[in-house]
């Protein structure tokens, strides 16, 4: 593992310094980086590679410490006997070089050589100069250049190796070699930020302990600490501070980042000039102002674990005062300044502690939010800070506690559409009360900005699955009227348009809306988010998962660059249900997992019944029927009045769980009552797919003719390119038409369907390899196994063997799939039957896989029978 860590991501330099030895001219190289960076670690490894090449090597290491005694850092080359003065002692170093055996090269790695002794350094040069040695020197980037290396640079004898830090690639190798198992995005993304590419640094913080698992996802915990003993060194690096840039540090610290016009009416310029100079602060351009902030994360981490609370509150105390003497222009400085009044202890403006508070929402740090507007309404009570704080409880899946609060302001509210808009929101997704908010809503669409209503009524209609309404809802949302209201009907204009088939006004819908999320991004920052959304359900529904995934993998990249765990979170659903639709069902339940863990925090939006209930569909699909019954269990747990829109979907999934657990015919019924309530609720997208789930669960042909002409009906209706794709492959399994099943193949390959592509050409190289079209069934097995490699672990009846779905009745397959796993007896209990019907069964399944017991049938049977 040490090697791995001074290897990493080190290839280049590794070849810069053996090139350098190489070079006849060069005597020295010079290794130098920030604290931490893996300097000594990089040359310590190549001098041990050097040394299995059969070189002589020797070490020196300078500190303070040894740097008080003459010819201390060399002081293990003395012979045994020398003459005591410094000539004497420089000799005897001459000659035990020059008497080792075999004049073998020598290399000496010389660490923190800024810090050498006079002798020391004499004594090295005399070695290079003598071409006695091959010297390499680790110099840390702030401190000064010693001499020695001065000279030879001059001389062109040296090369000099800046080491940065490693790239987040890198870092992400050591994190997966060192934790056993997934480390969720948005942990890793704060590793990154935390560590700044220094392997040392995140080493010490793996090994700390700061991580812990949640539904089988390693996550960096909200109260990390730095270890001991990385803080004992980031310590040591800022102990010496003079006491008055040491106070301009944790101001820094306390609040970065600081304007410095703010820092300047706190510190004399002498003061954040030595900070500066110190390498802890960095003072640079940001936009139109100028700013302080740490040099590194860490400082920060470190400096408040040390600081006292009472010196803490005092700095923010006159950090809140002098921003608030300032004009505060831009909209950050209101969630400083609302932050460092409350971290103060004393709120002396409540009008911009609730800015704050409602900037802090926007950023999606609903922890801040909440405290910053408990401080606003507790300084200055109003039923303005009663609703704000209510629509963050709700936003924080606190919906009791939102109730309480908003249960008295109807009468006295000075904003009645912003309290009606909160308050519906908490209706139907808190208590599940759809008509309880369409009345709350309706009461203020006709009041000024009564837009803002209809267009949160658009989205509420779409998620309880009522899209024909709220398309209308999102059309009578014009341009011009209030921004905000436009972004909620674009988002949920285009998602319920794609739910009822129409991609052209879905992409109208998506590109009105983006464009006004570019505009206003600082006045609207989840706008993109929910316009994205929207349009990444739109294309989930309508089978265009290769459109869905570009929309989820851009935002997911976004939402970790925010850190914005809620964010994250969204992101991390919507992109597992894409992948799981492709069949990339590592990856998918990679990402789902990662968004139940962050969804446990805060579920706004109640999403988490569809995580998990997704997490059942892949484990079933991968043949897991334990992990999958687990996962609809707790999905049924989290069963509300709310989210209709993923009821249907909820039903697919759950026929996958029953699949595994060997249920073919009720997995069957699964999928056809959520045909049926698709239909009811006039989701035809939705519709279409269950109908086509019939024929995926392995339903013989004349069993599910009536599926295929719904299907095709829905096909002619909805005319989009999966839709029709899904009914010609239905049709072609029924009539055994390879080269249809092909060209199904291929069309939903490019629409990311690669699990489907995959099921369709296997089947019909069976179907060429029964006819015995040998030309064909080659091709076509080649494409088939290709696909399949994309959706490893996927076990389907279309995928499983020939003999496996294709001879065996329903009830056959039924008992023979579970036979391989219980008794007779046991298996009547399961399915309600005699145990002689069940023996009669599994002799007719028997005879017709040419199998004569439970063991035949479990090597038949392949795969299914593992499950």
């Amino acid at each position: 593992m040490a090697r791995d860590w001074a290897f990493a991501g080190r290839d280049g330099e590794l070849a810069f310094m053996n090139a350098a030895f190489r070079q006849p001219e060069c005597a020295a190289l010079v290794v130098t980086g920030d604290a931490g960076v893996g300097k000594t670690a990089l040359v310590r490894a190549a001098l041990a590679a050097w040394r299995r090449q059969g070189l002589h090597i020797e070490w020196a290491a300078a500190t303070r410490t040894v740097a008080a005694i003459p010819f201390g850092a060399v002081a293990h080359l003395l012979g045994p006997q020398v003459d005591a003065g410094p000539t004497g002692l420089l000799l005897s170093i001459t000659d035990y070089f020059s008497a080792l055996p075999g004049r073998r090269r020598v290399v000496i790695g010389v660490d923190d050589a800024n810090l050498l002794d006079p002798a020391s350094a004499a004594a090295i040069a005399h070695l290079i100069s003598a071409g006695l040695a091959f010297v390499v020197m680790t110099l840390r980037r702030d401190a000064e250049v010693p001499e020695l290396a001065v000279s030879l640079y001059k001389q062109g004898r040296a090369e000099r190796l800046e080491l940065e830090g490693l790239p987040p690639q890198v870092l992400d190798s050591l994190i997966d070699k060192y934790v056993d198992g997934q480390v969720d995005g948005l942990s890793r993304r704060r590793l990154h930020d935390l560590v700044r590419g220094n392997p040392l640094a995140l080493r010490e913080i793996l090994r700390g302990g700061g991580l812990h698992q949640r539904h089988g996802v390693w996550l960096l915990d909200t109260s990390f600490a730095v270890p001991d003993q990385l803080a004992d060194l980031v310590w040591h690096r800022l102990q010496n501070l003079d006491p008055a840039a040491r106070a301009v540090l944790e101001m820094v610290t306390c609040g970065e980042p600081v304007s410095l016009s703010v820092l300047e009416r706190l510190a004399d310029f002498t003061a954040i000039d030595l900070a500066e100079a110190s390498g802890a602060v960095v003072v640079e351009p940001a936009q139109a102002r100028v700013e302080a902030q740490l040099a590194h994360p860490l400082y920060g981490e470190v400096i408040r674990a040390r600081l006292s609370a009472a010196r803490a509150r005092q700095i923010y105390r006159h950090l809140s005062e002098a921003i608030l003497a300032t004009p505060m222009r831009r909209r950050d400085d209101a969630l400083r300044a609302a932050l460092w009044q409350v971290e103060g202890g004393r709120v002396i403006d409540a009008e911009v502690v609730r800015a704050g508070a409602a900037l802090a929402v926007g950023r999606a740090d609903l922890v801040i939010a909440e405290r910053l507007a408990r401080a606003a309404r507790l300084a200055q009570p109003s039923p303005q800070a009663d609703r704000l704080l209510a629509e963050i409880l709700q936003y924080r899946g606190r919906d009791a506690e939102a109730t309480m609060l908003l249960a008295e302001q109807a009468s006295h509210d000075a904003e009645p559409v912003s309290w009606a808009v909160t308050h519906a929101e908490n209706l139907y997704w808190g208590n599940g009360d759809f008509a309880a908010a369409e009345r709350m809503l309706a009461a203020v669409f006709d009041q000024p900005g009564g837009d803002a209503a209809r267009g949160s009524w658009s989205w509420i209609l779409f998620f309880d699955g009522q899209c024909e309404r709220a398309l209308r809802e999102a059309l009578a949302v014009r341009d011009g009227q209030s921004q905000l209201a436009v972004v909620w009907a674009c988002a949920s204009g285009s998602a319920a348009s794609g739910f009822l088939g129409d991609p052209v006004v879905s992409a109208d819908f998506f590109q009105r809306g983006m464009r006004i999320a570019r505009e206003k991004a600082d006045e609207l920052p989840w706008a993109a988010f929910e316009i994205e959304i929207g349009y990444c359900l739109s294309n989930l529904a309508m089978g265009d998962l290769a459109q869905a995934e570009t929309v989820t993998g851009g935002g997911y990249q976004a939402a970790l660059a925010s850190g914005m765990p809620m964010m994250v979170a969204g992101w991390a659903l919507h992109s597992g249900l894409v992948a799981a639709a492709r069949g990339h069902l590592d990856r998918a339940a990679h990402l789902l997992r990662e968004a139940v863990g962050r969804l446990e925090e805060n579920d706004t939006f109640h999403v988490a019944r569809c995580c998990v209930g997704a997490l059942a569909w892949i484990a079933g699909t991968k043949g897991d029927p334990e992990a999958a019954r687990r996962w609809m269990h707790r999905a049924d747990e989290l069963a509300g009045r709310h989210n209709r829109i993923w009821e249907p979907s909820l039903g697919i999934w759950r026929a996958w769980v029953e699949y595994a657990e060997g249920a073919q015919l009720a997995a069957v019924d699964s999928a056809r009552r959520s045909a049926q309530l698709a239909n009811e609720l006039e989701l035809p997208t939705i519709e279409a797919a269950a109908r086509y789930e019939t024929i995926r669960l392995g339903v013989p042909a004349a069993q599910c003719a009536t599926d295929r002409k719904r299907l095709a009906e829905l096909a002619a209706q909805l005319r989009t390119p999966f839709a029709q794709t899904l009914a010609t492959a239905a049709e072609a399994v029924a009539g055994e038409d390879a080269g249809a099943l092909l060209a199904a193949a291929r069309s939903f390959e490019q629409l990311g369907h690669d699990l489907l592509a995959a099921e369709a050409a296997t089947v019909a190289t069976r179907l060429w390899q029964a006819a015995g079209m040998r030309s064909r069934h080659s091709g076509a097995l080649l494409y088939a196994s290709k696909l399949r490699d994309l959706c490893p672990g996927a076990r389907t009846p279309l995928l499983a063997s020939d003999q496996d779905f294709h001879l065996l009745s329903p009830r056959e397959r039924e008992v023979a799939m579970l036979a391989t796993r219980h008794s007779s007896r046991e298996v009547a209990e399961q399915l309600g039957l005699a145990v002689t019907t069940v023996n009669n069964t599994l002799a007719r399944a028997c005879t017709k896989l040419g199998v004569s017991g439970r063991q035949g049938l479990r090597v038949v049977l392949g795969d299914a029978a593992e499950r």
